[in-house]
C-alpha cells in the first residue's frame, strides 16, 4: 500500500499495486511458457522473482528520489540500498545467496539485457 499512496502523491505514474501485479503476472506467463517447454522453474526461485517484482521500485519513494524528480532515473540503486538496509528483516526468510541475488535483480531490473554469467 505504501508504494500505492506514494506514486499517486507524486504523480510518478503506476509504480502502485497495479505495476506490481502486472510484473508478477508477466512473470507467471514466463514461468508457464519456460514449463511448457521443458524447463521448470522451481517454486522457491519462482518466490524471489515475486519478492523481487515487490521491491524493485521501492527507489522511487526513498531519498534523494523522494525529494528530486531528477533522482529517480537512479530509483534501481536507491532500492538496492533500501533492500539491502533491511537485511535482518529477510535474513529471516531468505539465505545470503538469495539475498544477494534479489539484491542484484532489484539493482539490475531496469537493464536492457541479460548477462546470464552473472546471478
Amino acid at each position: 500500500m505504501f508504494q500505492e499512496v506514494e506514486t499517486w502523491q507524486r504523480q510518478l505514474g503506476d509504480h502502485g499495486i497495479r505495476h506490481i501485479y502486472g510484473n508478477i503476472d508477466a512473470q507467471r506467463q514466463i514461468f508457464s511458457a519456460l514449463e511448457a517447454g521443458g524447463v521448470k522453474v522451481p517454486v522457491e526461485e519462482q518466490f524471489l522473482a515475486d519478492v523481487t517484482a515487490i521491491n524493485h521500485d521501492l527507489g522511487y519513494a526513498v531519498s534523494p528520489s523522494r525529494e528530486d524528480v531528477k533522482a529517480t532515473r537512479f530509483h534501481h540503486e536507491y532500492g538496492q540500498r533500501w533492500f539491502e538496509r533491511q537485511h535482518d528483516l529477510f535474513a529471516r526468510f531468505f539465505d545470503t545467496r538469495e539475498l544477494q541475488e534479489i539484491g542484484h535483480y532489484i539493482r539490475n531490473h531496469d537493464q536492457p539485457y541479460v548477462n546470464w554469467e552473472e546471478n
